[in-house]
């Protein structure tokens, strides 16, 4: 063997060369944290984009976060490729809740757990709710600068807004049987945000087979406007925004939000109305206030479904084989979900921008995503869009746990509070997010692209 060539084989023997640098990799655990009620928590997603431009959106699915009980959620990002990163949290911010985060940058090295922390931060001061409310006292939250009042109604009041021009028909009511019904989550899924199992008794009643859609939402408005009801601010910072006549916002449309799927149109003669954004007729209304959805649900002789209504409305199933109840994970009548049973956050879409609400009522067996056929997705009571679409207003004040003794019949939530709950998931929720058991709470004077309602009756 020529002698020069035998030292090259030492030298190269001796060298100590990584198999492949291409592979060498990092792990990223991005821990992120809201409000002391996880505000939005599971609606929050964030990207990573390195030097090159490349971009990833996380979660990528439900598998890949955890809460641990801590009001937190916690996402690891194995095998990042070593070299310098971008981070930037996207959080729905539309009406300004919370404050800006700003981009963070970071390198990862070899073999190296990075731990990035993040608290995004809401602008709010809520009031105590220990204070009850009196007629004569007015309750302000700092969220939005925007007025707050107490939500429930006297039988005068609740006469007075009752609103007779033009009062159209009914919309399609599903009927609930009265009789025992389980509330919480009895799959013990530990949920920090659900409440424990129980069984309740709740009497008849009757809720929308869909949720409110823009359509019969601007209706009810033009019928308000019409009786002068409501007030609407054609300028000023509060242009597109429609109060009651206490100040309490409703509702916002386009002109103040250009996500709201509702507008007002001038008429030749100088007055006004209110009218859906075209092609979003049929679509459940959004930017409707916990007052908003109230007004409307009593103006058109109803009224906001409890939670636990809602929840036996969901997913309660009387006739199960061999059981004498049964509660189904989701409102659609399945233990299980994919992206054929629900609008939601599934592992299909990846990209914000392709996130937004359906028709309601359009995963009903016939309509297609795609090559996809959709599931007749109603509860057993035959409502449809129960998980998934948008969140749901129900009347309840949001709280923590049950109280010691539950009443027997129709448990209607706390007496007092400062926040309200909303139900069902919505469009960007991920799946563990549209389980009947989970709850969020938001302040009864919040609006966003997210939250919508349906209306309940009592059945006579």
């Amino acid at each position: 063997m020529p002698f020069f060539f035998s030292i090259y084989l030492f030298l190269f023997s001796s060298l100590h060369i990584p198999p492949c640098l291409a592979q060498e990799s990092g792990t990223l655990v991005v821990r992120y944290q809201t409000g002391p009620k996880e505000e939005r928590l599971d609606r929050v997603r964030f990207r990573i984009w390195n030097e090159y431009q490349e971009e990833q959106f996380y979660p990528k699915t439900c598998s890949h976060s955890e809460n641990d009980g801590c009001q937190h959620r916690m996402v690891v990002v194995e095998n990042l490729q070593v070299g310098y990163y971008k981070l930037e949290f996207l959080v729905p911010n539309a009406d300004h809740l919370f404050e800006e985060i700003p981009e963070r940058s970071f390198e990862i090295h070899n073999g190296e757990v990075l731990r990035i922390n993040q608290f995004i931060r809401p602008r709010y001061t809520a009031f105590k709710s220990a204070i009850p409310y009196k007629s004569s006292t007015i309750l302000t939250l700092l969220a939005m600068g925007e007025p707050a009042r107490p939500p429930f109604l006297g039988v005068n009041e609740l006469k007075s807004n009752i609103i007779d021009a033009n009062h159209p028909a009914p919309p399609s009511l599903s009927y609930v049987a009265g009789g025992k019904s389980i509330i919480g989550d009895s799959f013990n899924d530990l949920m920090t945000n659900a409440l424990p199992s129980r069984m309740i008794e709740i009497s008849a009643f009757s809720i929308g087979t869909y949720e409110v859609t823009n359509a019969e939402y601007a209706d009810f408005l033009n019928r308000a406007l019409k009786v002068k009801k409501i007030d609407y601010a054609v300028s000023g910072k509060n242009k597109g925004i429609v109060y009651d006549r206490k100040g309490d916002l409703l509702c916002k449309t386009i002109e103040k939000d250009p996500l709201s799927q509702l507008r007002h149109v001038d008429n030749d003669d100088g007055s006004m109305h209110f009218a859906s954004v075209a092609g979003k007729a049929n679509f459940p209304v959004i930017f409707v206030s916990w007052f908003g959805a109230n007004f409307y649900c009593q103006a058109s002789g109803g009224r906001l479904p409890t939670e636990a209504e809602w929840e036996k409305a969901a997913a309660m199933d009387l006739h199960y084989p061999l059981l004498q109840f049964y509660k189904y994970r989701y409102g659609f009548s399945s233990d299980t979900i994919d992206a054929t049973w629900a609008n939601y956050n599934s592992d299909n879409y990846t990209d914000k921008q392709f996130l937004t609400t359906t028709r309601v009522g359009y995963f009903n067996g016939v309509n297609k995503l795609g090559e996809l056929l959709t599931h007749d997705a109603k509860s057993r009571c035959g409502a449809y869009d129960m998980s998934g679409n948008v969140w749901e207003w129900v009347s309840d004040w949001y709280g923590t746990s049950y109280p010691q003794v539950l009443p027997l019949l129709d448990y209607q939530g706390p007496a007092m509070g400062s926040s309200k709950i909303v139900k069902g998931g919505c469009y960007a929720s991920f799946g563990d997010g549209l389980r009947v058991a989970e709850r969020m709470a938001l302040s009864p004077v919040h609006t966003d692209a997210y939250t919508g309602f349906r209306i309940a009756k009592n059945p006579f």
